[in-house]
């Protein structure tokens, strides 16, 4: 590293010297410095380390990466790094933070306007339009009534952090949504909703362009996404098979009072190729049930079928002797 020796000798100052003999002192630890290989190629913190020369070059170049970010001179964090590193805070305790039933939260405000004039005003300040309908026999509304259709706006971020917690399987989740009166009120309406009917904008797909809230009491049926368990257990899928599915999701019946499921587990021990998957692999939680236009198929119900190459006989006498 005699090179990197050279170009401090060329570009550090006497200031960045005399800096830098403070620095060596209190023994500042690389507490945020990146991949030196990304700064200087080659480079690793064992020579960083090992080189006070190389040392001194790489904190007289990048001086950000020796300090927390947010800190001034004295190491001290800035009231507007510190209001940041408390909010990020909040947020991983909400993401870990188990919620009753496994209904998340999400909140919205009731908006009087309708049309598309509306709704292109509403989506250019990051708020997308939607509905709130549907019956809850457990709070007197039914869908025949005028007042149980609501016009509503949800903030984009609400929606984007959902979406990109359970991405295609967001339509499948029940959350408590509480609807304001405006941005500044501070109580609101529960609803127990399913989001339905997500929109997004035709020729950029990452744009949300509307979703709309369906009431979930325990009456209503919800379309649970199969997740597939013990593929190492198979000898199909552990030689290259693989499994074609005809249904991704399972219309359900959830209890009340019972934890939503995020999804239902399928058993894949002992698949073979060309086997059909049927309802008997799927493993039911407890007060979960299927419902009437599942049961009515019965052993008819085809969850997907197993494809892959058969073993060749050659390979089975190799195995056998």
């Amino acid at each position: 590293m005699a090179y990197l020796s050279r170009i401090f000798r060329r570009t550090s100052s006497r200031s960045h010297r005399r800096w830098l003999a403070t620095a060596n002192s209190s023994n500042s630890p690389l507490r945020h410095l990146p991949d030196p290989g990304k700064l200087v190629t080659g480079l690793t913190y064992e020579t960083i380390n090992s080189s006070p020369n190389v040392r001194e070059y790489m904190e007289a170049n990048f001086p950000d990466s020796f300090k927390e970010d947010g800190e001034d001179d004295e190491g001290n964090l800035s009231g507007e790094q510190a209001a940041i590193n408390d909010s990020f805070a909040r947020v991983d305790n909400a993401a870990y933070t188990h919620y009753p039933r496994n209904i998340r939260p999400i909140s919205c405000y009731t908006r009087t306007k309708e049309g598309s004039r509306c709704s292109t005003y509403l989506r250019r300040n990051n708020l997308i339009p939607g509905i709130l309908y549907g019956s809850d026999p457990t709070k007197g509304i039914l869908s025949n009534q005028p007042l149980s259709k609501l016009v509503v706006q949800t903030q984009s971020r609400e929606l984007q952090r959902e979406l990109d917690r359970y991405h295609h399987h967001f339509e499948s989740r029940v959350y408590n949504l509480t609807v304001y009166e405006h941005p500044e009120a501070t109580e609101g309406t529960v609803h127990c909703v399913m989001p339905k009917n997500l929109q997004r904008h035709p020729v950029h797909g990452a744009q949300i362009y509307c979703v709309n809230y369906l009431r979930y009491h325990a009456g209503r049926p919800i379309k649970l996404p199969i997740a597939y368990i013990n593929e190492e257990e198979s000898p199909a899928l552990k030689r290259d098979g693989f499994i074609v599915p005809i249904q991704r999701y399972i219309e359900c019946f959830v209890d009340a009072g019972v934890d939503i499921p995020e999804k239902l587990e399928l058993e894949c021990t002992g698949l073979k190729v060309k086997e059909v998957i049927r309802l008997d692999r799927l493993i039911l939680p407890e007060g979960v049930r299927y419902s009437d236009r599942v049961i009515k198929h019965g052993d008819e119900f085809i969850l997907g079928v197993v494809f892959g190459r058969r073993r060749d006989a050659g390979d089975a006498d190799a195995d056998a002797a």
